[in-house]
C-alpha cells in the first residue's frame, strides 16, 4: 500500500456529446459512484473534470477530491459532435502549464481518464498523430498513466490510435448497464492506481478485476 502521503492527480475527460443524452442521468449516477467510491480511499488527490461535446468546459481544476461536488443536471447536458482530440490536447497542455508555474507543486502519480460513446468529429486544433505524440511523451517523461473506454467503436484501435495501449483500453456497451458496468471499473482501475507503488500497469483493467 502507498503512503498516505502520496499526491495522486485524477484528470477526467467525459464525453457529453448529443448521443450521450440518453444516457444523460445512468452517466450523473455512474461518475458520482465512482467519485464517492474515490473519496474513500486514503491518500492524498486532486481531480479535475472537463466535459466535452463541440467544444470542452473545465468543470473543475485541480480540487481536493473531497471538496468535488461531481455531476448534477445542471452541469451535465449532452449537446453537440465530440471535440475528444482537442480536449486531450488543450488539456495536458493545460496542466504542464499550471506545473511550471509551480514545480513544487507536482504529483506523485496523474491518471488521465477518457470516456466517451463516439469517435472524434468536431476537432480544430489536434490531430490523432499530435495526440499520439503528446500522450507518450507524457507516459515517458512524467510517468502519467491514460485509461480509455470507449462505447459504439473499437476501443483498442482508438486508443492506440492516440498512444494509449490495449490493456488501458475498455470496450462500454451504450446502455445503462453498459455505462454502470464502465464507471465500476474506472472506479477498481483508479484504486488500484492509487493504493499501489507499482508506477504502470499494461493490463490495468484485468488487475485490478478482483478489487
Amino acid at each position: 500500500m502507498i503512503s498516505k502521503k502520496m499526491k495522486t492527480k485524477i484528470i477526467c475527460l467525459i464525453d457529453k456529446s448529443g448521443s450521450m443524452d440518453h444516457l444523460k442521468n445512468d452517466s450523473i449516477g455512474g461518475f458520482n459512484s465512482f467519485l464517492k467510491e474515490q473519496k474513500e480511499i486514503d491518500g492524498i488527490c486532486f481531480m479535475d473534470i472537463v466535459l466535452f461535446d463541440t467544444d470542452f468546459k473545465t468543470l473543475v481544476s485541480n480540487m481536493n477530491i473531497m471538496e468535488v461536488e461531481g455531476l448534477t443536471k445542471q452541469n451535465y447536458k449532452p449537446n453537440g459532435g465530440t471535440s475528444l482530440l482537442d480536449c486531450v490536447g488543450d488539456t495536458i497542455n493545460k496542466e504542464i502549464d499550471r506545473l511550471s508555474e509551480n514545480p513544487n507543486n507536482r504529483f506523485d502519480k496523474t491518471l488521465f481518464l477518457i470516456l466517451t460513446d463516439g469517435e472524434s468529429n468536431s476537432d480544430r486544433n489536434y490531430s490523432k498523430e499530435k495526440i499520439k505524440l503528446m500522450i507518450e511523451e507524457m507516459e515517458e517523461q512524467f510517468k502519467w498513466n491514460f485509461i480509455f473506454l470507449g462505447a459504439n467503436q473499437d476501443s483498442f484501435t482508438s486508443s492506440s490510435g492516440i498512444g494509449i495501449s490495449a490493456g488501458k483500453s475498455m470496450n462500454w456497451s451504450a446502455d445503462s448497464d453498459g455505462i454502470s458496468v464502465a464507471y465500476a471499473s474506472i472506479s477498481k482501475a483508479t484504486k488500484l492506481y492509487r493504493t499501489s507503488n507499482q508506477e504502470n500497469y499494461e493490463n490495468i483493467f484485468k488487475d485490478s478485476e478482483d478489487l
